[in-house]
């Protein structure tokens, strides 16, 4: 497979930064802001990303695509490139590399393998490329080495079989350890709060528990503004965990949880705009705040 142009949609959080990323590293990288927010164009300009008018484009001139969008979005955003490939004729690869469950991906590749196209199982696990961190992209199917002609220092590529699925069912349950625990730590200090043992808590998790206490105060003031995302992937976790014939239940505990800063003033933040200095005490006290304020004629 030679791969001069990626399209990546969307240049979300993840999916802006994997874009300059590719930049940088020589590809010719596009992506279609259209309907998105000023933040997504301006993610686009900064990151040397070239915007396309729709998915038509982005299938005409991409040797490769990749899907980095919110869960909730990856099934309609698969269907959208089938379209533009049986109405152009052109058919590049097509790699998701979404927080989705392995039955969500088979319903993404059947619906690209029908229009003829090459799909590939992805999974990004790790912070966005550019940081201290390298960012791992696992994948999976018949095609999932071919992928590693990607690869840069920023992110490795990491096949991991040739069945769809795999790299999904590896990501999600690398996130249910991950944001299913980041879930726990917060609502146990909702309910330290609640109860007037935040101070004590707060104590003892600093003797005892000092790594997980600094990781509570650096995360919780950040999550309520990646909450309606992983809301969506706590339900995709659970349909995960059901295909095997195992407990979701601890998965439908932590969307609960991320439902609930969803409902917050602070949802509204994105990674760029959250107040660094709130502490994790302050997000949790406005959380409670908002959570027994009275409805509002607005919100009924």
């Amino acid at each position: 497979m030679v791969i001069r142009t990626i399209a990546v949609q969307s240049a979300g959080d993840m999916g802006h930064a994997v874009g300059r990323m590719f930049v940088k590293n020589g590809f010719s990288v596009i992506s279609c802001p259209a309907g998105r927010s000023a933040l997504t164009h301006e993610r686009i300009r900064r990151s040397g990303i070239v915007p396309e008018p729709d998915f038509r484009a982005l299938v005409m001139k991409a040797d490769l695509v990749l899907s980095v969008v919110p869960p909730q979005f990856a099934l309609a955003t698969s269907r959208s490139f089938a379209d533009a490939m049986r109405e152009t004729g052109r058919r590049p690869t097509y790699v998701d590399c979404n927080a989705i469950s392995p039955t969500t991906m088979a319903a993404v590749a059947a619906g690209i393998g029908a229009v003829g196209a090459e799909v590939v199982d992805g999974g990004i696990v790790g912070p966005p490329p550019g940081g201290p961190m390298r960012t791992k992209l696992y994948v999976s199917g018949p095609a999932a080495e071919e992928l590693r002609a990607i690869e840069t220092e920023e992110m490795a590529v990491v096949p991991i079989g040739d069945r769809l699925g795999q790299a999904s069912a590896l990501k999600m349950l690398y996130a249910a350890f991950r944001k299913g625990s980041n879930a726990l730590y917060l609502n146990v200090l909702l309910a330290a709060h609640r109860y007037g043992l935040y101070d004590a808590l707060d104590g003892e998790f600093g003797s005892s528990q000092a790594d997980v206490r600094r990781q509570m105060e650096r995360l919780i003031p950040a999550m309520p503004a990646d909450s309606v995302r992983w809301s969506s992937e706590m339900e995709e976790i659970a349909a995960t965990f059901r295909a095997v014939d195992l407990s979701d239940g601890f998965a439908q505990g932590a969307h609960d949880v991320y439902a609930l800063l969803a409902r917050t003033s602070f949802s509204a933040e994105v990674r760029e705009t959250v107040d660094r200095r709130r502490t994790a005490r302050e997000t949790i006290m406005q959380i409670l705040k908002e959570k027994d304020a009275p409805p509002t004629a607005a919100s009924t």
